[in-house]
């Protein structure tokens, strides 16, 4: 790196690299600060030159945010195996949407599941159960209700990856307008006990993954009321700002 870097003349102009979180990359990036440190050629003592791939730390976020669906996800899974299994489970099925007047709805995806398409189909997920006795995998009602608030927050995520993604662009200027995320660390979901217990797991994951980050939360709240977001992240050290 040290070679493509002087080949190209950029010793003197770089200000921050984006990398993933593989280890490796930490190994590289220690020893390129130490270098460009040596002969003073970065800002601020190179404390902004690691910066990690925001859409990587964003995929790391929704896969721990669908723990609280697995089984709802599982249960769409398994019902897209069984729909496949036979011509008689698929015209079951069709029935099912023809007694919700779902007939008009996209099918459930029968490669990819998708909670996309799974969700307006709830109704006739537990019609297909009352009809066919085979049938046992229609997910329970507060899967659904869990599995649409889920939905609601990963579009913020989403559209936030395919920002940080462009090609055509620079993206480090949008980092922080598309970070905003509305009600994804929800408390409606979970009763206090699990809520904790699950911001406490992220918070884990967190120092353990970023041992040498200080951490600073923006806490967009509505009203004067402490959020319990607020008590919970203060709580293990962490500036939580309102």
């Amino acid at each position: 790196m040290k070679e493509n870097i002087l080949e190209w003349n950029l010793d003197k102009k770089i200000f921050s690299v984006v990398v993933d979180n593989a280890s490796s990359n930490d190994s590289m990036m220690r020893k390129l600060r130490e270098w460009l440190l040596k002969d003073s050629l970065i800002p601020l003592n190179g404390d902004l030159l690691h910066l990690r791939c925001s859409a990587h730390v964003l995929n790391l976020i929704v896969q721990d945010g669908l723990s609280p669906i697995r089984g709802l996800i599982e249960k769409i899974r398994e019902t897209v195996r069984y729909l496949n299994k036979s011509p008689s489970a698929t015209q079951k099925f069709d029935t099912a949407l023809r007694h919700c007047n779902l007939e008009g709805k996209r099918k459930v995806a029968m490669d990819v599941p998708k909670l996309e398409t799974a969700l307006p189909l709830k109704e006739a997920f537990c019609r297909l159960q009352r009809i066919d006795g085979h049938y046992q995998f229609s997910p329970s009602e507060s899967e659904w209700e869990v599995a649409k608030i889920v939905h609601d927050c990963l579009k913020y995520f989403y559209e936030a990856t395919h920002h940080f993604n462009g090609s055509k662009y620079p993206t480090s200027n949008v980092f922080f307008l598309d970070i905003l995320f509305d009600s994804c660390f929800s408390s409606d979901v979970l009763d206090e006990g699990e809520y904790r217990k699950n911001m406490a797991g992220i918070v884990t994951d967190l120092r353990d993954l970023y041992r040498d980050a200080e951490f600073m939360v923006l806490n967009f709240k509505q009203g004067e009321r402490r959020s319990q977001f607020y008590d919970v992240l203060s709580h293990y050290d962490m500036t939580v700002m309102d």
